[in-house]
């Protein structure tokens, strides 16, 4: 009886291979701890409110910077005639243009005209798009900047209060500057929205936003 000899073909996986399964399988289950572990924010009812004033008032930092040299002669014209009746007027509307020369000489014509204006732009947009997509770590900058900003304007009013009787006021008296005034309105809305920035970050979190585990359900409080 004949003997039949069954070969059997052993496939042997390479141990590169094997080792880089290894290493994939163990990544993915580092990773799928961390994502167990980790921890999302949930809005409440102050977050919204929160997002809205930021906004709010960026929006209208942005709108006043804007329009400044559009009605300020006027403002101006009607403190003067109410301060000091009589005296010379002053005419300007709208931005201004460099006269013509070398790069040299209108380069800082333009950053002296639009430096700052464009500057505050560029820091209410910044804060409009981090209350939007509510950044945590952006939470914590507007405040500081809010808090500079408000102290920056009530020191400003301050000072024109003080110095304002060596100038003569009308019968009813003293009436504020047009831009101190609205200077004054921003810098008083956001010490007050600082007030409610604290509170939030410490009853809450950023944004008034608590924090949960990534399998906790949603809160709001």
């Amino acid at each position: 009886m004949a003997t039949r000899l069954v070969t059997r073909r052993v496939y042997r996986v390479p141990l590169r291979w094997r080792e880089n399964e290894a290493e994939r399988r163990t990544i993915s289950a580092t990773t799928g701890n961390v994502s167990a572990r980790r921890t999302v924010r949930t809005p409440t009812s102050w977050t919204r409110p929160l997002q809205i004033a930021v906004i709010a008032l960026a929006a209208g930092q942005i709108l006043y910077s804007v329009s400044y040299p559009y009605w300020s002669a006027a403002a101006w014209n009607w403190w003067g005639s109410i301060v000091n009746p009589g005296g010379e007027q002053v005419h300007w509307w709208g931005w201004p243009l460099p006269s013509p020369g070398s790069l040299h000489d209108v380069l800082p014509a333009l950053l002296d005209t639009y430096g700052g204006p464009l500057l505050t732009v560029a820091i209410a947009v910044a804060v409009i798009v981090a209350a939007i997509r509510r950044w945590s770590w952006a939470f914590l900058v507007i405040g500081v900047l809010l808090a500079l900003y408000g102290l920056l304007r009530a020191y400003n009013l301050l000072v024109n209060v003080i110095l304002f009787p060596a100038l003569p006021p009308p019968p009813w008296g003293p009436v504020l500057m047009p831009d101190v005034g609205l200077e004054a309105i921003f810098g008083l809305a956001a010490l007050v929205l600082v007030l409610f920035v604290i509170v939030a970050l410490a009853t809450r979190g950023p944004w008034g936003m608590r924090r949960l585990s990534a399998s906790s359900p949603t809160m709001e409080s």
